[in-house]
């Protein structure tokens, strides 16, 4: 016979409550008082419900301050215990690798935040041949993998359960469970912003030429320049290059050495955007008045750079954000996740000018 009592009841709906992640472990619950009076009871029954529920684990009363959702709270019917579960991360670089391309630590670094500050569990930083090895050794864990070799993914035809894949090199497609972003749609609205807005026509272009990294940036500045009648000039290019300012500031002072230099300049780091705007200062000109300069990524110290740099944004922290929820999509419902592609987007600042009159057209 089912127990039909007040306070089974209210036990029922509270771990039903429980289920939906609305609140983390640690996390302070309601006051009896909230609950008499969101469920009509009376104090015997709350108290009767939560004293249970502290018995099996849920909670942990604090005298003086309350409930609390204990630490280590497993709720039947999800996949696992989500609340403790430790994740495994991947593709921390070394200290060295900071001082050597602090562009790729801070995309990093961004990345690592937005999964730690939206996973409600403990998280690991480990090697990926660490995590590989366990994930090939048929050990249950939880992983999110920051840009895994291709073989890795393909190997497995894309099946890797309890894991979301950050697709950084986008080398490989994945119909689930991954969250990649794209380039060309932010690059082709800073080129419509240059050309339309501020009237430049002869705009350079500073980058390399890394297919996995660099080419759909190149790729949206020519769209950008034969959809607004551009024609593509390849003396205006410098490309090549790997991301330091020093390779920006080079290339910028090859652009200023032609016998027509560039009014505008999109350069597909902030780091040589930076090293671009360098060279123009120590020519005599100014930026902006006399070249516009643009980069990418938004990087920390883009807007307090003199001037403060135009770019267009990754948003890296929303990437790990929505690594982290869809992994706990995943585990709440069993089921695969479709991938998430972010959007690159144009931050105007004040290193782009109208091209001004008599300049190069």
């Amino acid at each position: 016979m089912k127990d039909e009592r007040k306070y089974v009841q209210l036990r029922e709906t509270l771990k039903a409550e429980l289920k939906t992640g609305r609140f983390k472990a640690g996390d302070r619950y309601y006051t009896d008082k909230e609950l008499m009076e969101r469920h009509q009871l009376s104090y015997a029954t709350v108290s009767h419900a939560l004293e249970a529920m502290v018995a099996e684990g849920y909670f942990e009363r604090r005298r003086g301050l309350g409930t609390f959702v204990k630490e280590s709270m497993e709720i039947p019917g999800m996949a696992g215990d989500i609340m403790t579960r430790t994740l495994y991360l991947n593709g921390i670089p070394t200290e060295e690798h900071h001082k050597r391309e602090p562009l790729s630590w801070f995309v990093v670094e961004e990345i690592r935040r937005g999964v730690i500050n939206n996973y409600p569990g403990p998280v690991r930083i480990e090697p990926f041949e660490t995590i590989g090895g366990m994930l090939d050794s048929g050990e249950d864990i939880l992983a999110i993998l920051h840009s895994p070799p291709r073989e890795f993914i393909l190997e497995r035809g894309g099946k890797l359960p309890g894991c979301v894949v950050i697709n950084h090199k986008r080398n490989f497609r994945m119909e689930h469970n991954s969250v990649s972003w794209e380039m060309i749609s932010g690059v082709y609205e800073l080129m419509g912003y240059l050309i339309r807005e501020l009237g430049h026509r002869r705009i350079g272009f500073i980058g390399g030429d890394r297919p996995e990294f660099f080419a759909d940036r190149f790729a949206g500045y020519r769209i950008g320049l034969e959809a607004y009648g551009v024609p593509y000039d390849e003396e205006l290019c410098e490309r090549g290059l790997v991301g330091r300012a020093e390779e920006g500031r080079a290339a910028m002072e090859a652009l200023l050495s032609l016998p027509e230099p560039p009014t505008a300049v999109f350069a597909d780091t902030d780091l040589k955007a930076m090293g671009a705007v360098e060279a123009i200062l120590a020519a005599g000109l100014r930026v902006p008045e006399d070249i516009s300069v643009a980069g990418f990524n938004d990087m920390p110290g883009a807007d307090k750079f003199s001037p403060p740099l135009t770019t267009v944004r990754i948003p890296y922290y929303d990437i790990g954000k929505a690594a982290a929820e869809m992994l706990l999509a995943g585990l709440k419902t069993g089921e695969n996740v479709t991938t998430k592609i972010l959007r690159s987007e144009l931050v105007i600042r004040q290193s782009c000018a109208e091209q001004r009159k008599g300049k190069a057209k």
